[in-house]
């Protein structure tokens, strides 16, 4: 069924024509175009025409060393093997990021889970302290809520604490992975530009819409919290459809996309990689987790 759902994605995943249908006239989407290779450029281009990705460099000569002594092969996948920005991880979580596609199968032991997605993003975060990285499970907790306007002080006041209760109109930008139940998406809130926007790798399936204007919904209640104008908030675009996104070619990917595009926000860069980028990918971030730092 999963698998169904996920390769019925692929047949769109480089459409240039994707619109919202259910915009009002008062409300539109904003368009957003992410800059990305027009063609995967691992191969399928001459030299003169490829374009440089942004998430990939050479791993340090100590890469290998490095591996093998957090990860014996003996290791149990419930060993803690290190802890970053107070978030434990387990070897099995460094073996999802290292493992290899099975032909024939839905390949569940490469997908990635909160404490990767959480620990990496707030690794992100250090190294560019222009963007916050929310908790996964701030994500959780506000879906949860349904209707904002008719949920609880007490359950507005639980989901705000899994964002610290920070004002988060202040930094110029915000990330928000999003877990679905099966599939991992990101949304971000651009202070400076005063835009909500929503990336996913598959591009079909999930109502980015709907989880934007939630979201949005949950900032009038950060602005009393914080004692700002909701006009503020009110003025806020949403871009449910991002054109041109980098898309996954595999049913396995998507936790490591929503990575790729936290580091690109945060650095400011064009979204330019492509899934023949995302095996020297997860390395990487496989080392920066061990190191406790971004490879720069």
């Amino acid at each position: 069924m999963l698998l169904n759902f996920l390769f019925s994605c692929h047949a769109s995943v480089y459409r240039d024509d994707d619109t919202d249908t259910d915009m009002q006239d008062d409300d539109q989407d904003s368009e957003l175009v992410s800059t990305r290779p027009s063609a995967p450029h691992c191969g399928t281009k001459v030299a003169s025409e490829m374009v440089a990705s942004e998430i990939v460099v050479d791993l340090p000569s100590d890469y290998q060393v490095t591996v093998a002594t957090h990860l014996a092969a003996n290791l149990p996948d419930d060993t803690r093997v290190t802890t970053v920005c107070r978030i434990d991880l387990y070897a099995g979580a460094f073996r999802s990021l290292l493992a290899q596609p099975k032909p024939g199968n839905n390949n569940q032991h490469m997908w990635l889970d909160d404490s990767v997605i959480n620990a990496y993003g707030q690794l992100v975060a250090a190294a560019y302290p222009g963007t916050t990285v929310l908790s996964t499970f701030f994500s959780q907790k506000l879906s949860n809520l349904g209707s904002v306007s008719g949920a609880s002080a007490a359950d507005l006041d639980a989901t705000f604490a899994y964002a610290s209760r920070a004002d988060l109109l202040q930094p110029p930008k915000v990330a928000i992975p999003i877990h679905t139940g099966n599939h991992w998406v990101l949304a971000t809130i651009d202070n400076a530009g005063r835009q909500l926007t929503f990336y996913d790798s598959l591009s079909c399936g999930v109502n980015g819409r709907q989880m934007l204007t939630q979201l949005r919904d949950f900032l009038f209640y950060v602005c009393r919290s914080h004692n700002r104008n909701e006009s503020d908030v009110a003025a806020y675009k949403i871009a449910s459809v991002v054109k041109k996104l980098p898309q996954q070619s595999n049913d396995y990917d998507c936790g490591a996309y929503v990575m790729a595009f936290v580091y690109c926000i945060a650095r400011g860069v064009n979204l330019c990689f492509d899934s023949c980028d995302m095996p020297m990918f997860r390395k990487r971030v496989v080392y920066e987790l061990l190191k406790n730092n971004i490879l720069q």
